[in-house]
């Protein structure tokens, strides 16, 4: 099943190539916005600094001396990095939701119906559609992983002050509960994305969505191994490129050309991956919950 599954994300994918295109269009206007949201504000700063790095001893005594005027002289530049960065991931961050609200919409489509065909219009309505409610799937998510961290670090540092005196036993809890954090967290990405997929093709609430996602994992706990599998597999393929890109940059005189050149193919690839990794899930979910999917019909005469 892993193998047909991933055969049908990659066909639905080359089928809807655009879905790729558009992932690949946001990868752009991302990295755009960075530079101007965030890499002229760095910019200026460093200006700002280069022009008072001869007086670096006076401004480090100042700083013990006068720490209010120096803070107060540097504090516009400290707010323009920082509103800048947060207006930049509040942007970025719609803006791959939306574009991932879309994809997804448009993958249960295809993988429900055979005889769809994609068509901007359909993306755009699908993401309008679905943009809020994966909003608040993955902040509802996101919202209870936080808490067990928080729940976590506080039992480690409670555990940890009554074992002051072993080391060892300090070193185990401090090493135990990172791990529990790490499973946690990769166990909430598993359930909030067959979450997000069960939301999106059962065309229901939230904390619906969660209860489908938890059943399904219930009865499939295979689909932990074929996301894992997954995710292994496009990490495989950006080791692969990311060592071959080094190696390009290696070659003298067009290395930095060819360095370019292949990041921009790693992306493109990573950006095409994306949508068959999400593609086969897709099919796999509607697959193991036995939905019916939907074939061309052949017409018959009677004669």
């Amino acid at each position: 099943m892993i193998i047909e599954c991933i055969k049908e994300g990659f066909r639905i994918t080359n089928k809807n190539w655009q879905i790729a295109l558009l992932q690949v269009i946001v990868l752009v206007i991302n990295f755009v916005g960075f530079f101007l949201f965030i890499g002229i504000p760095i910019v200026l700063a460093i200006a700002s600094l280069g022009m008072d790095i001869a007086h670096t001893k006076d401004i480090l005594s100042g700083l013990f001396e006068n720490p209010t005027e120096l803070f107060s002289k540097y504090l516009g530049l400290a707010i323009l990095i920082f509103t800048s960065f947060t207006f930049y991931l509040i942007i970025a961050s719609v803006l791959i939701l939306y574009a991932f609200a879309g994809m997804l919409g448009v993958l249960s489509k295809v993988a429900l119906n055979k005889e769809y065909k994609f068509g901007f219009h359909s993306f755009f309505e699908e993401a309008k559609r679905f943009f809020s409610p994966l909003l608040w799937l993955f902040s509802f998510a996101i919202l209870i992983v936080i808490v067990v961290f928080i729940v976590f670090g506080v039992l480690a540092g409670i555990l940890i002050s009554f074992s002051e005196t072993s080391r060892p036993v300090s070193l185990f809890i401090t090493y135990f509960l990172g791990l529990l954090c790490i499973a946690v967290g990769f166990a909430s990405a598993i359930l909030s994305a067959y979450a997000a997929i069960a939301l999106v093709v059962e065309k229901g609430k939230v904390i619906s969505a969660f209860k489908n996602a938890l059943n399904f994992i219930k009865h499939k706990p295979f689909a932990v191994l074929f996301y894992i599998i997954l995710i292994i597999g496009i990490i495989a393929v950006n080791i692969i490129l990311i060592t071959l890109g080094i190696s390009f940059s290696a070659v003298p005189i067009i290395g930095i050309l060819a360095a370019v050149l292949f990041q921009i193919m790693i992306n493109i690839v990573q950006s095409y991956l994306i949508v068959v990794m999400w593609g086969s899930l897709v099919v796999f979910y509607i697959k193991g919950t036995h939905q019916p999917i939907h074939t061309p019909t052949v017409p018959t005469y009677n004669i």
